[in-house]
């Protein structure tokens, strides 16, 4: 899920998942980018086995993320 640029944005309560065969990866599971006003609420993210971050927030202001869970995650950094 990419969110570039857009204020207002509300996620909430979805589970970002990959299907079998395809949970090898290099994106991120959520990435914002310049983003005002961000609310990431009680998303699950399952299967996203990449080294890049699974919530990455870049240049982002008054961004909230709770309550999220991250299962099966390559690595932790």
């Amino acid at each position: 899920l990419e969110i570039m640029g857009a204020d207002d944005v509300i996620v909430e309560d979805i589970v970002l998942t990959r299907a079998e065969g395809a949970k090898e990866s290099t994106r991120h599971g959520i990435e914002a980018r310049d983003a005002v006003n961000l609310t990431i609420d009680s998303v699950s993210i399952l299967d996203n086995r990449s080294p890049a971050g699974t919530i990455y927030l870049r240049g982002c202001r008054s961004a909230r993320v709770a309550g999220c869970s991250v299962k099966n995650y390559k690595c932790i950094t």
